[in-house]
């Protein structure tokens, strides 16, 4: 049975959305590998969500990582790896025009 709502998911725009390029940075954090400005397999990407009327961007989904959440020297451990890969992601998003 295919019981899904007519509306469900529908958005409506401005049609603004066009001029926005898109929000998946993966392109630009491989250029950065290639490039050296971060170390390879860094495994650091993801896309950029809600921007202000100014076009800044609050959201970034960047760095994933992955442990024992319920080992606390673990997440100390991870804690630090973050930190250097929010440290690369950085330094990737300021080779990015814009």
């Amino acid at each position: 049975d295919d019981s899904t709502c007519e509306n469900e998911w529908k958005q409506e725009t401005q049609g603004e959305e066009g001029k926005l390029r898109t929000p998946y940075l993966e392109r630009e954090f491989s250029a950065a590998e290639r490039d050296g400005v971060i170390p390879k397999g860094s495994n650091v990407s993801g896309s950029w969500s809600t921007l202000t009327e100014d076009g800044e961007l609050l959201n970034l989904n960047l760095v994933h990582l992955s442990g024992d959440a319920l080992d606390p020297w673990h997440m100390s451990r991870l804690a630090v790896q973050g930190r250097a890969k929010v440290q690369d992601a950085l330094k990737a998003l300021r080779t990015i025009p814009g």
